[in-house]
């Protein structure tokens, strides 16, 4: 008899060595794999590792660069106003 055919005899269809449903590793979805990063942290020398997936990692980055362009042109702005406000007190109308 074959291996497999004395496995279903005996073993009632199933093979012992299989591995049970609740102990499969889960499945990897490729978005949502999560990527990990050291950064430093106030009050520590050791680095603390961050993982968020990509989309989370790329939505924050763009919500920092927004904020980095609208900071800028504030600042822009303020200094614009600052320099109208120098030439006013140089040259009254």
């Amino acid at each position: 008899m074959s291996t497999i055919a004395l496995m279903i005899m005996v073993g009632g269809g199933t093979p012992a060595t299989s591995i049970p449903p609740s102990a499969t590793p889960p499945i990897v979805i490729e978005g949502n794999r999560p990527i990990c990063e050291y950064a430093e942290s106030t009050g520590s020398i050791l680095p603390k590792k961050i993982c968020k997936t990509k989309d989370r990692w790329d939505r924050e980055r763009a919500a920092g660069k927004a904020f980095a362009d609208q900071r800028a042109r504030e600042l822009t702005t303020y200094q614009q106003i600052q320099i109208q406000i120098e030439q006013r007190k140089k040259n009254p109308p």
